[in-house]
C-alpha cells in the first residue's frame, strides 16, 4: 500500500509541475492527504478494525478514485508531451490558442491527445471531492450501525 501511495505522490509532484494539470493534481493532492490522514487515525483508534470493516465501502472508493486519478494524470501529463511535440511540428507555439484550437478541430491525433488531457481535469475536480465526503462517517467514527439494538 505504502508503494502505490508513493506511486501516487510522485504522479502528484509531476502533475503539479504542468500548468494545465496543475489544479488536477492539486485536488488529487488533497485526496491523498485526507486518505493518509484516515489510514493514520484508524491504526490510531482502539476500534480501528471496526470502523474500518463498517466503512469498507468508501475507503475503498476513495483507494479506487485515487488509482484512477493517478493513472490518467499519468496518462494526461504523456498526452501534453505528445501534443506539444505535434504542435511544434506544425510551427505553433502551446500559448497559440487560435492555432491549437484549429489543431484540435481537426478530429485527429491532437484532439485524442487534448481529450485525454481533458479526461484527467475532469475526473480530479468531479470524482475526487465526492470520494473524499465519503470519509466523514470514518472520521467521525460514525457507529450508529454497529451500536443500534436490533
Amino acid at each position: 500500500l505504502r508503494e502505490v501511495l508513493a506511486e501516487i505522490q510522485s504522479s502528484v509532484k509531476a502533475g503539479m509541475q504542468d500548468s494545465v494539470l496543475a489544479g488536477a493534481a492539486g485536488q488529487l493532492a488533497q485526496a491523498l492527504s485526507a486518505f493518509g490522514d484516515v489510514l493514520e487515525d484508524l491504526l490510531d483508534r482502539e476500534d480501528g478494525p471496526l470502523i474500518t470493516m463498517l466503512n469498507a465501502v468508501p475507503v475503498l472508493d476513495l483507494f479506487g478514485a485515487l488509482l484512477g486519478g493517478s493513472n490518467l494524470l499519468e496518462q494526461a501529463l504523456i498526452a501534453r508531451s505528445s501534443l506539444a511535440e505535434t504542435l511544434a511540428q506544425r510551427g505553433l507555439a502551446a500559448e497559440d490558442t487560435e492555432g491549437v484550437k484549429a489543431l484540435v478541430a481537426e478530429r485527429g491525433r491532437a484532439t485524442f491527445l487534448h481529450n485525454k488531457i481533458q479526461a484527467a481535469v475532469h475526473f480530479c475536480f468531479r470524482a475526487l471531492p465526492p470520494a473524499v465526503a465519503q470519509l466523514v462517517a470514518v472520521r467521525a467514527g460514525e457507529r450508529a450501525a454497529i451500536d443500534a439494538v436490533i
